[in-house]
């Protein structure tokens, strides 16, 4: 069960699931500020599994995910999630900041949370009462009044992140306001599985070749050619895996124009073939 709303323009969604329904992709166009109530929510990422714990807050960037949502020994899992633009989180900080004053803006230097797609920190009382007071709210009505009391509710929980421990949520929080960031990764992900080459994209976002370079290693944490195959091969194992595609539709569905090459590259990176993985999925 997926159910959505709007708080003053701002999605806010409850997922409840009393099954595991396996891996999936999800893409994302905006960050997702979420919390877990029950279960745990595990995100593949190529060789590694993100597992966020019941009662932790994460922060998933945009782009493309494949994420598994496991119940609870209960039975369920459920989360709940805002989902923000650059320039809902920027309007979010420059109001608090303006309200408030003296708020922790600083940005710092972690080699461990730079290239992550996603961080989860434990939330504290004050948090887990937030999400709860949060669902109650969602249960009701969807009206004006509501709309107001998910706005308080947003702010507060800025608050209490930008005043709390865990500076790597905080620090993608901060990140996820730079438009001009949000904007350089909807061309990246836009243009992901197109057989399309580096200085096209270079284009596409108004850099020389050099400066896309330069801006795409600092923001991605890797040169984007090999970013770029990296992510081709991770979506085309799970869709190996989870669909009954052939190989050759995966290549192409995944931005890959020789197939022969996309087997090299596949066995090179994950030590077995297409075909192999195929039968085992």
């Amino acid at each position: 069960m997926f159910e959505s709303t709007l708080w003053a323009n701002i999605d806010v969604a409850k997922t409840y699931e009393t099954q595991n329904r396996g891996i999936h992709s999800t893409s994302l166009s905006r960050a997702m500020l979420g919390f877990v109530r029950s279960g745990t929510k595990r995100l593949h990422q190529n060789d590694s599994v993100v597992s966020i714990a019941e009662g932790e807050l994460f922060l998933l960037e945009r782009g493309i995910h494949y994420e598994e949502n496991i119940p609870s020994c209960e039975g369920s899992f459920e989360q709940i999630a805002f989902y923000l633009s650059a320039s809902d989180i920027y309007h979010l900080l420059f109001n608090l900041n303006a309200g408030f004053g003296n708020l922790d803006l600083a940005r710092h230097h972690c080699t461990k949370c730079r290239t992550k797609s996603v961080v989860s920190v434990k939330a504290d009382k004050y948090i887990a009462a937030l999400f709860a007071d949060v669902n109650r709210m969602l249960q009701q009505a969807n009206n004006q009044e509501g709309s107001m009391r998910g706005q308080i509710k947003l702010n507060e929980l800025f608050f209490l992140i930008l005043n709390g421990e865990g500076s790597c949520l905080k620090h993608k929080l901060l990140n996820a306001a730079d438009m001009v960031y949000e904007q350089f990764f909807e061309v990246v992900y836009q243009n992901l599985f197109r057989d399309i080459s580096v200085e096209e994209l270079a284009s596409m976002t108004n850099r020389s070749l050099t400066s896309f370079k330069k801006d795409f290693k600092r923001i991605f944490g890797m040169p984007p050619h090999r970013w770029i195959v990296e992510k081709r091969l991770e979506r085309a194992k799970m869709l190996l895996i989870s669909t009954n595609k052939t190989v050759s539709e995966v290549g192409a569905d995944c931005g890959f124009a020789n197939i022969s090459h996309f087997i090299k590259l596949f066995k090179r990176r994950f030590g077995i073939t297409p075909k192999a993985l195929h039968k085992v999925g």
